[in-house]
């Protein structure tokens, strides 16, 4: 059978995978990086809120298949089993996986036999559409015998768990959902009335998870919190409440240090039951908004990104404002990099060149040129359209100036509940 060129659409801008970055990785070892990145574009928008890894693990089951004709890796295997953990804990039934994986497989038994449609000798055509449409089957019929084994174990043992009340309790409370306040505290062991502060922590998978509570601990005690709420969502998520907290979210990333693998995102205290839900969907906000930032830190703080929030609600919008304010400046290059940082300081600090100078340790003249090569670049003066023009470089300084990808591959704990 003559071997197929999986090769992602060319006119499609490179799509964030769903599933995890050492999956992706393991299938690129054996199939390259062509075939990976046909899988995570073909699969890309099946979910729709955009945030189940179960098409693109199919996708990427096949593409393991197609190259070496033999049952699932292990790591595929593994990560099925943490997807399946997750959607058990948020509720959803074996239904909504095994329609997922259905959908996957008639899109990607479509884009298969277009790439067999490429192949001239019709008789290498014939075999290879035949040949393929055999290994696709099989191999989604695989993935689905095992989501539905595990989905029967692992919500049996769900169901079983101390925590599994408790984790509905807390759903039922952050979706908005009508509850008795008072058995609610009592079922969390938590005071609802109170002033709370949200956090949500997540590790990468199979790394740094354990470590979560002990974590949040940390983080709470610098927070000044006297009474917690954890719970455990996914196996490397968590979401947490702290009760009175001091406001103070300075100082908590060297309460990672010691946990590299460990993410977390902060909202702000706010009181009583609406607040223990707004804290936690800015908590939620943040984390989104964190991961998609061209910053490399490890805690994200509502407070630190709410205009951020508030401005690239609409992700392709805000691509788009970037893009038309920035003009060459909008290059997703190192010089142009530097431009946009000296052009940001300098509207940041009221256009004074010293400041500027002192905050970057560059020359004055070294200022005063970039400042004139960024107008050049640009191609309008500075003074058209100002606030646009700022707004523009804190968005591209906040996310980066690549295109919005599909909701990038995540932690249970970030994923709306």
């Amino acid at each position: 059978m003559a071997q197929l060129q999986l090769l992602p659409p060319h006119d499609e801008a490179p799509t964030a995978g769903a599933t995890s970055e050492a999956l992706r990785q393991e299938v690129t070892a054996h199939c390259g990086n062509d075939a990976t990145a046909w899988a995570v574009q073909t699969s890309a928008g099946l979910c729709p809120d955009g945030q189940d890894a179960l098409p693109e693990l199919v996708a990427l089951s096949v593409t393991f298949r197609l190259h070496h004709r033999k049952g699932l890796p292990a790591s595929v295997v593994a990560e099925a089993e943490s997807l399946v953990r997750t959607q058990v804990e948020r509720g959803f039934d074996l239904a909504h996986g095994l329609g997922l994986i259905r959908s996957a497989h008639g899109r990607i038994a479509a884009a298969v036999l277009a790439a067999c449609a490429r192949i001239e000798d019709p008789d290498e055509r014939t075999a290879a559409m035949t040949g393929t449409a055999s290994l696709v089957f099989d191999a989604v019929d695989e993935l689905s015998r095992l989501v539905s084994d595990r989905f029967a174990a692992e919500r049996e043992r769900w169901l079983a768990g101390p925590a599994a009340e408790q984790r509905a309790v807390v759903l039922s409370l952050v979706r908005g959902e009508s509850v008795d306040v008072e058995r609610a505290a009592r079922k969390l062991c938590y005071d609802l009335r109170q002033n709370h502060v949200a956090l949500v922590l997540w590790a990468e998978r199979d790394s740094g998870a354990q470590e979560l509570p002990r974590t949040a601990a940390r983080l709470f005690n610098r927070l000044g919190c006297r009474s917690t709420l954890l719970v455990p969502m996914g196996g490397d998520g968590l979401w947490a409440w702290g009760l009175r907290p001091n406001g103070d979210t300075e100082g908590l990333a060297p309460l990672l240090a010691a946990d590299p693998a460990v993410q977390v995102a902060v909202g702000l205290p706010s009181a009583g039951l609406a607040g223990f839900r707004t804290s936690h969907e800015q908590a939620m906000a943040a984390a989104q908004l964190g991961l998609r930032s061209a910053t490399t830190g490890r805690v994200h703080t509502y407070r630190e990104l709410e205009l951020g929030a508030l401005l690239a609600r609409d992700e392709q919008a805000a691509a788009d404002f970037v893009c038309r304010e920035l003009g060459g400046l909008g290059d997703d290059s190192p010089s142009a990099g530097a431009l946009r940082a000296t052009l940001k300081c300098y509207l940041d600090h009221d256009r004074s060149v010293a400041t500027v100078a002192q905050r970057l340790h560059i020359a004055k003249n070294t200022v005063l040129y970039r400042i004139k090569r960024a107008e050049q670049v640009r191609g309008r003066p500075l003074g058209d359209n100002r606030l646009q023009l700022h707004t523009a470089l804190y968005l591209a300084e906040t996310f980066g100036v690549s295109r919005p990808a599909v909701q990038p591959g995540v932690a249970p704990a970030v994923r709306t509940a």
